[in-house]
């Protein structure tokens, strides 16, 4: 076919004004979905998180962030996000592999699938922002504080009774894990909850974000054991200088890791009045390690053999982050464990290819692992610190607790007090998890669906213990 110059000129004029119109479309679906978006996101068999979407435009295009309660409570940037007509594309770039979510929307509402290192799931979003869960207000009176630790400022909140101090007081130190003032894990606020209990109990608290967490500064990309005690260093020293703080009854909460931190800053700060330590490791770190992934595997219907073989794969995990040495073991025995999984898994779950799933597999164990925190604490060892302390300790262990099982955990915490058992009391608390809720296995996937309180007999164990050390001298 023959065409004019003014025919080429009508089909160029076609060609630019077909692309206007697609450009211009684009930014109309774009612009449509600006503002937030909340739903779920539902993994089977049962899984299931909140989360909540926010699209943003602007010069470069469209954008979002996405925010989901259960894991954390920052906005994460989306990349690659897509609108084409009723068609949403997003991508999450995560350490243990990119997530992505495909979805459409229509008549209001957001739907598709998800897909992250082999998990399949679907996600559903409709306007507006996420329901806030109504928190009753916490009793007392409460100040937003920064404390200088070091080169960095950790934020927290500092409250106190309503009545006249000074007060007994504490300090709160959490687990393992970028946490914030208040350790919520799966919609539980531990330490949040657990404030209000000492609040009523007469007893001040300091709560602080983790270093690089919240509105505190510094990095948590760097952070160990040691310079989180470094940390609470600061801090418990910062609230022993309050004025409404009686420094002789001030003492130390810790969870899990915050367990292992509170003997050691009991070792620096010899004033330290009592420990109250829920979870702690007791053991060397590798050590509790396997054991806990021998639990969680076997709650989560794991054989035998693929016990044997999770250990083995471990052990040249902690070999090759020691040494530096036997990768290509780490990648072979990785990869075994990752075929296996994936074999154990339903067809309509696999979505990577065999070899994706290895290589995301792979990628998830060596970005768990190759971090200062996990390199210095396969070799940590609780029990010197344990054995030092001098001061009344009263440690909880949760009987279903699948993290910090009180079958390997208590036994060697009893053993680091022998000669001076007057000073501990240690309780398991029955149908406990690791968070101190009643649970039926206390395997981690049950976290989203538990209530949001403690166990009978955790604030029981905690109250009579404290009245007996936090009381006014003459009363």
């Amino acid at each position: 076919m023959n065409l004019t110059s003014s025919g080429m000129v009508k089909v160029v004029a076609l060609a630019v004004l077909f692309g206007a119109l697609t450009a211009l479309a684009r930014a109309q679906d774009a612009h449509a979905l600006v503002g937030p978006w909340h739903g779920s996101i539902e993994i089977p068999p049962n899984i299931s998180l909140r989360m909540q979407v926010d699209f943003k435009q602007s010069e470069s295009g469209l954008g979002a962030e996405i925010r989901v309660p259960e894991q954390t409570d920052a906005a994460l940037p989306l990349d690659n996000v897509r609108a084409e007509g009723e068609n949403i594309h997003m991508e999450f770039a995560a350490g243990i592999g990119r997530a992505t979510y495909d979805g459409t929307l229509k008549d209001g509402v957001i739907s598709g699938t998800f897909l992250q290192n082999g998990m399949r799931g679907t996600f559903r979003l409709e306007r507006g922002a996420l329901p806030q869960p109504e928190v009753k207000p916490l009793p007392g009176r409460h100040e937003e504080v920064r404390i200088k630790a070091g080169e960095i400022e950790l934020a927290g909140t500092f409250s106190v009774p309503e009545s006249t101090g000074p007060f007994a007081a504490v300090l709160c130190i959490t687990g393992s894990g970028a946490q914030n003032r208040d350790e919520e894990v799966a919609g539980f606020a531990f330490f949040r909850e657990l404030a209000r209990f000492l609040l009523g109990e007469g007893v001040a608290v300091l709560r602080c974000d983790d270093r690089g967490i919240g509105a505190s500064t510094g990095s948590a990309l760097t952070v160990t054991t040691h310079t989180n005690t470094d940390d609470m260093e600061a801090a418990f020293r910062w609230l022993l200088a309050r004025k409404e703080v009686d420094p002789l009854r001030a003492g130390l909460v810790g969870h899990s890791e915050g367990g292992v931190i509170a003997p050691l800053l009991a070792g620096r700060i010899s004033s330290t009045g009592f420990l109250v330590l829920l979870a702690p490791s007791c053991v060397k770190g590798d050590e509790l390690l396997f054991r806990q992934g021998e639990l969680l595997l076997k709650a989560g219907g794991g054989t035998k053999a693929m016990a044997v073989a999770k250990k083995k794969m471990q052990a040249a995990l902690f070999h090759w982050m020691r040494t530096g040495d036997g990768r290509a073991e780490v990648d072979a025995l990785v990869g075994e464990e990752a075929l296996a999984a994936r074999k154990n898994m339903p067809e309509s779950l696999r979505g990577a290819t065999e070899e994706e799933f290895v290589v995301q597999y792979l990628k998830r164990a060596l970005a768990q692992c190759d971090s200062p925190w996990m390199r210095a604490f396969i070799d940590h060892d609780p029990a010197p610190a344990l054995r030092a302390v001098q001061c009344p300790t009263l440690a909880l262990f949760g009987a279903r607790d699948l993290q910090v099982p009180p079958s390997q955990n208590r036994p060697a915490l009893e053993a680091a007090f022998v000669g001076k058992e007057a000073l501990l009391r240690v309780v398991t608390v029955p149908k406990a998890n690791h968070l101190f809720q009643s649970a039926l296995t206390g395997g981690v996937h049950e976290y989203t669906s538990l209530k949001k309180e403690f166990a009978p007999g955790v604030f029981d164990e905690l109250g009579a213990f404290l009245r007996a050390r936090t009381a006014p001298q003459g009363k």
